[in-house]
Parts: C-alpha cells; structure tokens; sequence
C-alpha cells in the first residue's frame, strides 16, 4: 500500500479533462488498496483570494507532506507542477511524477500573462518536468507538442492515455444494434464555437433532409449555448435539436447506450478524445476529426470514423451500411484498451 497525494487545482467542479482524470485516480487509487489524498481548488479557503494561490499551495504541500511523508505526489496540472519546481528550487525534494494533459504549451505560447511572467511560470514549471521521477503524457499528440514548448531534459517520459472508469461506465447487459437503435444523434461537450457544434448543426441540416426522424441531442452548456439555441431557432429546427445541459452520469450513460452515432467535430488542438472513448464504452459508433489527440481515439472503421472533411459528416450518418459496419462489440472492446485503473497501475509504478 502507498501514500499517493494527487495535487491538481482542477477537480471537479473547475477546469476539464484535467479534474476529471485527478478524480479518477483518486478512485482507482483508492480500489487498488492505496492511502489516497487529495490537495485541490477545494484545499483552499473560499475567503482566499484566488492569486495567492501562489503561496497557499506551497506552504500547504509541506505543511502537509511533513504530516503524511507520502509515498509519491501526482503532479496534474500546470499550477501543481510549478509549485513542485518552485519548493524544489527552495531546496526541498518530493518523489513526484507530473501529467501532461495538453493545455500546458497554451499556457507559454498563446497566452503568456503578465501575472505569469512575474512568477517565472515556465521557468519553475521546466524545472519540475526536469526533476521529476517521470513525465507522463496522455497522448502521443500532447508529446509531441510539449516536446516542442519546452526545454525537456528529463529521460523518462512515456505516453498513457487516460481512460474510462469502467466501474461507472459499464457495458450494457443488452446490446443494441444500431438498426434498432432510435436515431439520436449525441453530442457531448462544452458548448463554444471550437467544439464544432455550429458546423454540425449545417451537416445536420443535410441529414434531416433526407431522413426527418433524426434527432440531435446537445449535451452540455457553455457561453455559446444561447447563440446555438438561437442558430437552431433561426433555422426552425426547435424540434428536432434536443438541449439537455449539464447532467450527471448516470443520464449521459443512457444517451450514449440509447444513440445511433456519437457526432463531436471538434476544431480546437484536442489532447485525446476521452468522451469519444466514453461512448464507445456504451456501444456507440464515433464520427471526430482526422487530426490532434482525437486520432489516438478513434481507430477508423473499427469504433468509428475519422474524417478529413466535415461537409461528409452527413453522408456517413445517412449510409446505413457505415454505420451498421461499427459493431457495438467492437466499439466495447476498443473502449477496454483505455481503462483508468491500468492509467492509475501505470501513473503510480515506481
């Protein structure tokens, strides 16, 4: 049994991919038998103003690790891994290893803020992947990109790609064949313009002219969710466009196990395409784009489709055969290559 703090500032309820990979292995962590704790958003007061960060996160990691001498640190995100680099500075050393989910380049090469520069983010944040035990990237793409942001000396780096809780995201007793299926189309994801929801919804267009008894179901908000529900109402397509919002697992397993194809034509520099891997776990074929991490997700003709050109998302859901071809086991087996607790077997390995 080991001690593994997991420390990342996102955790659910703040961020994305990131806390929800820190929850997971606080889980799997915790089901394989290890002390498991947590230091997060939630470690700090609410009275604490949201800067000073800066200095709680380290007083608190030492004060902390001082209590519980953990046996390894699970550095998860940007804000975590610079506090290791700066105490490491400080002279104090910790057996911790750091993850890279992707957004990390974004920090230091589209968005280098002022607060940033005088905290010499990158510098403690280099020194931290440098010094750490091991470096773990979550795809092969976020690899490549961090390797081309940063100075990385560090010789032991490996790529393991996060998965699914299998222990939530069961496989259904009864499986569906799409032929049987309605004919739902899902999309599961932050509502904003680099999700592609607004070059689905011409694709979409398309389909329902063809074949009207398609519904788009819309599961997630964001700050584009009005102008969305605004595109949809300017095309008198209320009817056929479902919103459900946020909502819990339980009711996202439901849609993925009750859908015909899952649609995310996403046009931002995704890390992996977890969700894309979510819906496999349910039996549901894929359509993303051919490029970034999404290329790592989907194994073209096998749980799904990769495509090159957007405009041919209609004519892949309307071929009836395409989409009959992705068997809901095959979808199922593919998922079980991205399980979290072989993520948290790999991230914990000493």
């Amino acid at each position: 049994m080991k001690k593994i703090l997991i420390f990342s500032d996102e955790y659910l309820g703040k961020g994305g991919g990131a806390g929800v990979v820190a929850d997971q292995l606080f889980n799997d962590f915790k089901r394989q038998g290890d002390e498991c704790y947590l230091l997060t958003y939630k470690s700090i007061p609410s009275w604490v103003p949201s800067f000073f960060w800066i200095i709680y996160y380290p007083v608190l990691l030492v004060i902390q690790y001082f209590r519980t001498r953990y046996d390894l640190i699970v550095c998860n995100d940007p804000k975590a891994i610079y506090t290791l680099g700066l105490l490491n500075r400080l002279g104090f050393k910790f057996n911790y290893k750091c993850i890279m989910h992707g957004s990390e380049y974004r920090i230091f090469s589209e968005c280098i803020s002022f607060v940033n520069r005088i905290v010499l983010f990158k510098y403690f944040f280099q020194i931290s992947i440098n010094k750490a035990m091991e470096v773990i990237f979550v795809s092969k793409c976020v690899k490549k990109q961090s390797q081309n942001s940063f100075d990385i000396t560090n010789k032991n780096l490996k790529v393991v790609y996060a998965g699914v809780e299998l222990a939530i995201f069961t496989p259904p007793e009864k499986i569906n064949t799409p032929e049987s299926k309605n004919k739902i189309i899902l999309t599961v994801a932050r509502v904003i313009k680099g999700k592609g929801h607004f070059e689905f919804l011409e694709e979409f267009k398309k389909v329902l002219s063809n074949d009207s008894s398609f519904r788009w179901h819309v599961v997630g908000d964001g700050m584009d969710l009005d102008l969305l529900k605004s595109a949809v109402q300017t095309a008198g397509l209320e009817e056929f466009v479902i919103f459900h919002g946020k909502v819990n697992r339980v009711d996202i397993i439901k849609l993925y196990r009750n859908s015909y194809v899952f649609v995310l034509l996403t046009k931002l520099k995704e890390a992996f395409g977890l969700v894309f891997i979510e819906a496999n776990s349910q039996g549901c074929a894929v359509i993303g784009p051919n490029k970034h991490g999404v290329k790592e997700a989907i194994e073209n003709g096998v749980n799904g489709y990769l495509v090159d050109n957007l405009n041919c998302v209609s004519g892949l859901i309307l071929d009836k055969s395409k989409i009959s071809s992705i068997t809901p086991e095959a979808c199922i087996k593919h998922s079980q290559k991205f399980c979290s607790s072989k993520f948290a077997l790999e991230v914990k390995e000493l």
